[in-house]
């Protein structure tokens, strides 16, 4: 009972911040709205980012945190079936800034999706992948802040996503033949 009140007491901390400020409300909503589109974009820009040798490395990140994304989505749905947690707007009074969404609460999607792929990025590419990590904390707090999570499902996606990706590491020599290979279609395609 003291974890459930103090997911609450924290929840209620961070969402009461919200309709103070306008301006704060509204980067709030954008923030949770558009934050897939924000890191889609961000990757792309990996993806073509550096010199041939630096780009082979970024390469290798986004591909070591696509399958890390996919299994933490796996992970974060199989434990949502079995253990449905109602989002905060359906059980309490909160200030509710974007669409509500009545799948679990717990974990959260993005906080796994996000530290999913900001640690497997780090672990190739330190100045990304700190961005990422930063990102990833914002868009963490922020699905708080909007109404949407409790602290505890952004911590335990948080762990999920941290944890498949380092889980990849053993894997690190086959992904670095598999983006030689993808390297090579690349270059047939006369594509940077």
């Amino acid at each position: 009972m003291f974890v459930g009140s103090l997911d609450y007491t924290l929840f209620r901390s961070l969402n009461n911040l919200a309709g103070r400020s306008a301006w704060l409300d509204h980067a709030g909503a954008f923030l949770s709205n558009y934050s897939p589109y924000i890191v889609v974009a961000l990757l792309v820009v990996l993806w073509f980012w550096g010199k041939r040798e630096h780009r082979t490395r970024n390469r290798q990140s986004l591909i070591h945190a696509a399958i890390a994304l996919l299994l933490g989505l796996l992970v974060a749905q199989l434990i949502g079936m079995v253990w449905y947690r109602p989002r905060p707007f359906l059980t309490h009074h909160v200030h509710l800034l974007v669409a509500k969404a009545f799948d679990t609460s717990f974990p959260s999607v993005h906080a796994t999706s996000m530290f999913a792929i900001a640690v497997s990025v780090l672990l190739y590419n330190r100045k990304w992948g700190i961005g990422l990590l930063i990102l990833a904390v914002a868009i963490s707090l922020d699905r708080v802040f909007v109404g949407l999570h409790y602290p505890g499902d952004i911590t335990a996606g948080a762990l999920i996503g941290t944890g498949l990706a380092l889980a990849l590491v053993p894997i690190r020599r086959w992904l670095e033949r598999f983006t030689a290979v993808v390297q090579v279609a690349w270059s047939w395609l006369h594509l940077p």
